[in-house]
């Protein structure tokens, strides 16, 4: 049998239904009472996070509440807001470099991986390497350089 709510195509039988409003022809009983609807699982210890009048009625215009202080926490943040003054943006945008626009696409991989770049990763390899030695021990293992490094980022 079907629910006798989902019968009707009018968007009031919902209405009515939520608010406990029988239909003809039918009983409210079952329905749910919005008197019967409490709150008391809510404690007012669970709200000592906030002050008393952090939050307020937007509609609130009492005097006390625009008297009330700007009180900041020790980070600077505070519940008024206020407006805030940026700076003129004034450096330059864009890759920053002194390569002429005709430099090949090398020069400019270069930027991005000098010299520090290769010694760093081909030291990360040879740690790396160093670790997986002492479980799974490989004689053909030699300890890689910068410039090899160098040859497998150009062959990828």
């Amino acid at each position: 049998m079907a629910d006798s709510c989902f019968d009707s195509d009018s968007s009031d039988d919902f209405w009515n239904f939520a608010a406990g409003v029988a239909r003809p022809g039918t009983s409210t009983a079952g329905n749910v009472d919005l008197s019967d609807i409490e709150v008391s699982s809510v404690h007012t210890s669970d709200l000592s996070d906030f002050s008393t009048g952090e939050f307020s009625d937007d509609n609130d215009d009492s005097s006390d509440s625009a008297a009330m202080e700007d009180v900041q926490d020790g980070d600077g943040w505070t519940s008024r807001l206020r407006d805030v003054t940026l700076n003129p943006f004034a450096s330059s945008v864009g890759p920053q470099h002194d390569l002429e626009p005709s430099s090949s696409p090398l020069d400019f991989f270069f930027l991005l991986f000098n010299v520090t770049a290769f010694t760093d990763i081909a030291a990360e390899i040879n740690r790396y390497a160093a670790f997986k030695q002492e479980s799974v021990p490989d004689r053909r293992w030699t300890p890689t350089t910068p410039p090899e490094v160098k040859a497998f980022f150009g062959m990828q």
